[in-house]
C-alpha cells in the first residue's frame, strides 16, 4: 500500500493568484495517495470561499479556516477616543459638536461592519469592485451611446444646488451636467457616471483599478473598462492616478510578462505625452485664469494652509465652512468649504486630526515586510483623492479609514 503524503499549507490573506498557482501545481502531481491540507489562520481577504471551492471539487483537499474573533475592546476604545475628540472640538467650536457626533455614529456603525465581515470572513472591498464595475460599464454604454453615437435615450433632468446646476438623469444610473470640455480638439462630455462631479467618478473608479491590478486577479477586459471610465472623466488628477497605479503596479507584479509591460509603458509614455500637451499644460495656464477650476483649487489650498498655519493644533472646529468661505473672495459658485479634503482636515482639526487620519496608513508602510510598494501605492492613491475631492467625510473612505487601523492593530503587538 502507498503511503499517504500530507502536505499542510498555511494560509493568511495570501494573494488569489499564488495560492491558486500553488493549489493547481499541488493537484497536477502524479502521486495518487497525496492529502491536501488548507489552514487559514482567519483571513480577511475572503480566500476562505476559494479554499471552500477546491475542497468542493477534490476530494483529497481539506480545509481548516480559524474563525476571526471579533475583539469588543476595540470598539470601547475608538469610542472613548472619539469622545475625547468632540469634547476637544466642543472647546473650539461647539457648533459643530452635533455633526461630529453624527460622524461618530457612522464611524461606529462602519467599525460593527467590518468586524462582521472579518468574523464571517467577507471579502467586502471585491463586492464594492463588482458594484464599481457594474456601474462603469453601465456608464460607458450610455456615454457611448449618448455622446458618441448621438442615439436618444429618453432621461429626465433636476435642477441642484444653490445656483441651480441642471442634471440630467439616465435610469438613476448615470448622471450629466450636461457641460463638456474641449480636450484634443473635439468638445467632449465629461463621464460622470453616477455621481454628481466627474471628479468624485474618477476615486471609485481607481480605487477598483488598484485592486484589480495590484490585489485581485487581473482581468484585461475589467482593467480597460476601467480606463476608458477614467479617460472620459476628464480628470488631470484622475489621469494622474490611474497612470501611477498602472506603472508601479505593473512594474511590480509578477502576473505581467515582461513583453506585456515594455507594451504598456510605451502605450502610458504617448499617453502621458498627449495628457501633457492637452490637459495639463492647459490646467497650469488655467490657475492663472480666473474661476477656473485650477484657479480655484489652487487658491483653497493657499487659503485653507493659512488658516492652519493660524490654527495648528486643534484647527476652527470639525466641519466649520465658515470662516474659510468668510475669507474666500475668489469662488461664487456656492460651493462651501475647500475643495481639497486633506487641507480641509487640517484646517478644521488641526495636528490631532490629521495624526488620527495619517497614522495607520503611515504605520502599515513601515511594518509590512513584503511587497511594501502595495502599501505606499495604496497610501499615494488615498493622497491623490482626497487632493483632488473633499471626500474625507464620504463613509466609504471612514470605511478604508477603518479597515487601515484594523490592519495596523493585527500588525501590532495590540490584540485589538
Amino acid at each position: 500500500m502507498t503511503n499517504i503524503i500530507s502536505v499542510i499549507i498555511p494560509i493568511y490573506n495570501t494573494p488569489v493568484n499564488l495560492f491558486e498557482k500553488c493549489i493547481d501545481s499541488l493537484i497536477s502531481q502524479q502521486y495518487e495517495n497525496l492529502e491536501i491540507i488548507l489552514v487559514d489562520d482567519g483571513s480577511s481577504s475572503g480566500i476562505e470561499q476559494i479554499c471552500d471551492k477546491y475542497a468542493d471539487k477534490y476530494p483529497n483537499i481539506t480545509t481548516s479556516a480559524l474563525k476571526t474573533k471579533a475583539n469588543w475592546t476595540s470598539l470601547f476604545i475608538w469610542t472613548m477616543i472619539f469622545m475625547i475628540f468632540i469634547i476637544l472640538n466642543s472647546v473650539v467650536c461647539i457648533d459643530t459638536t452635533t455633526n461630529l457626533i453624527y460622524r461618530l455614529l457612522i464611524f461606529l456603525s462602519i467599525y460593527l461592519c467590518v468586524l462582521y465581515t472579518e468574523l464571517r470572513n467577507i471579502n467586502f472591498e471585491t463586492i464594492i469592485c463588482h458594484i464599481i464595475v457594474f456601474f462603469a460599464f453601465t456608464s460607458a454604454i450610455i456615454y457611448l451611446c449618448v455622446y458618441i453615437l448621438k442615439v436618444p435615450i429618453p432621461h429626465s433632468f433636476f435642477y441642484l444646488g444653490k445656483n441651480g446646476l441642471r442634471y440630467f438623469s439616465y435610469g438613476g444610473i448615470y448622471y450629466d451636467q450636461g457641460y463638456s470640455n474641449i480636450q484634443f480638439g473635439m468638445n467632449l462630455n465629461r463621464m460622470t457616471g453616477p455621481f454628481w462631479e466627474p471628479g468624485v467618478y474618477q476615486i471609485f473608479l481607481n480605487y477598483a483599478l488598484y485592486r484589480y491590478v495590484v490585489i485581485e486577479k487581473s482581468n484585461k477586459f475589467v482593467i480597460a473598462l476601467l480606463l476608458f471610465d477614467i479617460f472620459f472623466t476628464m480628470s488631470a488628477s484622475g489621469w494622474l492616478c490611474a497612470i501611477v497605479i498602472i506603472v508601479i503596479g505593473i512594474a511590480k507584479s509578477p502576473k505581467f510578462t515582461n513583453k506585456s509591460k515594455i507594451f504598456i509603458f510605451i502605450f502610458l509614455s504617448l499617453f502621458g505625452g498627449i495628457a501633457t500637451k492637452f490637459v495639463l499644460f492647459s490646467k497650469f495656464s488655467e490657475t492663472f485664469s480666473n474661476k477656473s477650476s485650477a484657479y480655484i483649487r489652487m487658491n483653497d489650498f493657499l487659503l485653507g494652509l493659512k488658516i492652519f498655519i493660524e490654527n495648528p493644533i486643534l484647527g476652527i472646529g470639525f466641519n466649520n465652512t465658515e470662516p474659510f468661505m468668510m475669507r474666500n473672495t475668489y469662488n461664487d459658485t456656492g460651493i462651501l468649504g475647500s475643495s481639497n479634503g486633506f487641507m480641509t482636515i487640517a484646517y478644521t482639526t488641526g495636528i490631532v486630526g490629521m495624526v488620527f487620519v495619517l497614522l495607520p496608513f503611515i504605520y502599515n508602510i513601515i511594518k509590512r515586510k513584503k511587497e511594501r510598494y502595495k502599501s505606499v501605492l495604496y497610501f499615494i492613491m488615498i493622497v491623490f483623492f482626497n487632493f483632488s475631492e473633499p471626500v474625507y467625510y464620504f463613509p466609504f473612505m471612514m470605511y478604508i479609514l477603518v479597515k487601515e487601523y484594523r490592519k495596523a492593530f493585527k500588525n501590532s503587538t495590540l490584540s485589538i
